[in-house]
């Protein structure tokens, strides 16, 4: 049987949230986040374990301060760097949904079918013209023939959506 203690459920949430279960103002939530470095998302977003370590850290500090001759706590930086990272993590994950990131994996597929209907639709300009343009013989018409069936590749092109 194993001993091992289960880590805790992360838990994520506003930062009044967060003042809550500390049970102390929002206002003083936002003074010790921004005094004690503890991280959060964009959208104000906190990890609580990361929150709560970084507090209890920082509180164990200020105890020993106040002892004589104690020396002050430091926040391990592992505990904020998880923090940090596990924010970002779902702070990416979040912009996935809403729409604001692509899996470069999607974006590589993307590329793919994008330059082969380029090529496709370019190489085949030469079989389309090649009977017409051997009856002209005047280089401007050529050009003006050429010119006009590369556009329209390119609009039709730039109307192609991936499957």
């Amino acid at each position: 049987m194993s001993t091992a203690a289960n880590p805790q459920p992360q838990v994520i949430g506003t930062i009044a949230a967060w003042a809550k279960h500390q049970g102390i103002d929002v206002s003083v939530a936002y003074k010790r986040m921004k005094k004690h470095g503890i991280p959060f998302t964009d959208s104000g977003e906190v990890d609580f374990t990361t929150a709560d370590a970084i507090c209890a850290v920082q509180l164990d500090q200020k105890q020993s301060q106040n002892a004589k001759g104690s020396k002050p706590a430091q926040i391990p930086q592992q505990v904020a760097d998880l923090g940090r990272v596990r924010l970002r993590r779902e702070q990416v994950e979040l912009d996935e949904l809403e729409g604001k990131l692509v899996r470069l994996d999607a974006v590589r597929e993307y590329e793919t079918q994008m330059f082969a209907k380029i090529r496709s639709s370019l190489l085949a300009i030469g079989s389309e013209l090649r009977d017409d343009l051997a009856e002209e013989t005047d280089p401007v018409r050529v050009e003006e023939i050429v010119n006009t069936r590369v556009n329209q590749a390119l609009a039709k092109i730039a109307e192609w959506t991936p499957k």
